[in-house]
């Protein structure tokens, strides 16, 4: 630089004692010591004087803007500026806890934007820059604990992936398995089908970035946690992006859906405008094989919340709505958190798990072909025939929980089942997205909600089943005509695999033969040890 350009560039500079110059200021960095109260201060000043669209900026280098920004409420407008090398990353923040009435949302969603703008500039001059490691040990020093609770030290028992080959020739593919609105995780990302769903998902993540007081940091949290997210998904689904991008996704998708359970769970969605419709093809949306993100993510944003505690709850009030559970549920604390929230739903629908049987050795879902004892079971209009009534258990909602009671000491009473499962419009996909679940080859399970699908699918052969077990209040009918409803579960039971070894499925299959049974020797009896009759005496006459 010449003298003369020194001379210039100094002879705009000009100095002051108070913060009455800043009025017209585009732009104000703050260079105080790291000292947390002073900067606080320096802020909660400025935010009085400077105008709405002024960018106030801070030289730190340990502490979090979120903190620096506490006093004020405009911490969208807070942004990191060190003057050498980013020291910590966290130096962007938007979005406050305060309501703002000056703030519109599309504000807003222009600040979130530029925000994943700033993150991937950061991202890259990161990876070149040597302060990477020296971040990243410094971090991982305050969160490694709430990371390790949130996501765990064990791999997932499956990976999120795409539906089973064997599934993917169905006549209503598209109906059960491919999303409506929404695309969640990186499955179906790059499909423009979804843009409006991520105008969306993009309001949703805004309103919950806004209560977390942590701001940009979330993305960064997300990000360092990025390999083991990553682990969470088979490989050929996530592999087209790099982890800038799968971060991003992430970070969106986990926001938007903690946000949307939320509101569903208070009765907040009036508020941002969004219509019934979508809320009910959303929600269809959240429980597709192909659309899960992992559960360990979910945790780990609501870990960072003020309101973790709220969140996680109305995650648990949320599956009850949606499975129709009018308490909350007897369980035993399951050994591992879970997968995604299908999991979670499949988890909740079935109960805890029966105690493992002595000496079993194997649960291949084939095993019913070596099993002596496995047979058929009996549609509803058989029972009744045979005086088998159907009850439904006034408490314990979980579809494991079924058994037969029999009366005076014979094989005829009362079947017993859960209370009401009701069918609609999302009952076809959430039960075939289940299955599908279930019949992933890396996960090892029971085929519980298979077993139980089959179930149905034997008891319900015609409208007249499904009105028995309306009668018995067992099932509730929103879908349309009774026979509607039986051909829905025997489409949908239709080659799915069961446990034979699954209780109660096999005494409820020894009911059957006995049924069998017994009808088959009523039927001898009477064929060879009946009363006399009429006809017996006229078959005595002597014909001339």
């Amino acid at each position: 630089m010449s003298e003369k350009d020194l001379e210039n560039t100094i002879s705009t500079l000009k100095g002051v004692f108070d913060y009455e110059s800043f009025k017209d200021t585009d732009m104000v960095i703050e260079d105080a010591i790291e000292n947390v109260s002073l900067k606080q201060q320096i802020f909660a000043d400025l935010e009085k004087y400077c105008p709405p669209h002024c960018i106030l900026a801070s030289n730190t280098s340990t502490i979090h803007l979120s903190l620096i920004g506490e006093r004020t409420k405009s911490q969208y407008r807070i942004v990191g500026a060190h003057f050498f090398s980013p020291a910590q990353p966290g130096s962007a923040t938007f979005g406050n806890c305060s309501n703002q009435a000056d703030v519109s949302p599309s504000k807003h969603l222009g600040v979130f934007k530029k925000t994943n703008l700033l993150f991937r500039q950061y991202s890259r001059w990161m990876t070149e820059s040597t302060e990477l490691e020296r971040y990243t040990n410094f971090m991982a020093e305050g969160d490694q604990t709430r990371a390790v609770e949130a996501l765990g030290t064990n791999p997932p028992p499956a990976k999120i992936q795409k539906v089973i080959f064997l599934l993917r020739d169905h006549k209503c593919f598209v109906k059960y398995f491919e999303p409506r609105v929404a695309s969640l995780g990186p499955i179906h990302h790059s499909n423009t089908k979804y843009q409006l769903g991520e105008k969306y998902k993009l309001k949703l993540a805004n309103e919950f970035v806004q209560c977390c007081r942590k701001g940009i940091n979330l993305l960064y949290e997300v990000a360092k946690e990025l390999k083991q997210l990553r682990e969470c998904f088979e490989e050929e689904v996530a592999k087209e992006y790099d982890d800038e991008a799968l971060a991003w996704m992430l970070f969106l998708d986990g926001c938007a859906i903690l946000h949307y359970i939320f509101c569903a769970a208070k009765k907040k969605f009036v508020e941002l405008k969004i219509k019934d419709d979508s809320i009910a093809f959303a929600q269809q949306d959240l429980f597709l094989l192909k659309n899960q993100v992992p559960y360990g993510l979910l945790k780990l944003l609501m870990g960072l919340s003020e309101k973790e505690a709220e969140l996680s709850q109305s995650i648990h009030s949320y599956i009850r709505n949606v499975t129709y559970q009018q308490t909350e549920p007897q369980q035993k604390q399951e050994e591992r958190d879970p997968t995604h929230l299908l999991d979670l739903l499949r988890t909740t629908l079935l109960g805890p798990l029966p105690p493992p049987k002595p000496n079993s050795s194997s649960r291949c879902p084939f095993a019913r072909q070596r099993d002596p004892d496995w047979q058929s079971f009996r549609n509803v209009q058989e029972l009744k025939a045979a005086g088998i009534h159907l009850k439904r258990r006034k408490k314990d909602s979980c579809l494991r929980n079924m058994h037969f009671t029999r009366r005076f000491g014979f094989y005829l009473g009362y079947l017993w089942l859960p209370p009401p499962i009701t069918v609609d419009d999302s009952t076809g996909p959430k039960f075939m997205n289940l299955i599908a679940y279930e019949m992933c080859l890396d996960f090892e399970n029971d085929f519980g909600i298979s077993s139980y699908i089959s179930f149905l699918d034997s008891l319900i052969d015609e409208a007249n089943d499904v009105k028995d077990l309306k009668k018995a209040r067992v099932l509730l009918n929103f879908l349309g005509s009774d026979q509607e409803v039986a051909d829905l579960f025997n489409a949908i039971g239709t080659d799915v695999v069961l446990n034979a070894d699954a209780s109660p499925w096999t005494v409820l299959a020894f009911l059957g033969v006995l049924l069998g049974l017994g009808l088959t020797a009523t039927q001898t009896w009477y064929s060879i040890d009946s009363p006399c009759g009429p006809c017996d005496d006229f078959c005595k006459l002597k014909l001339p």
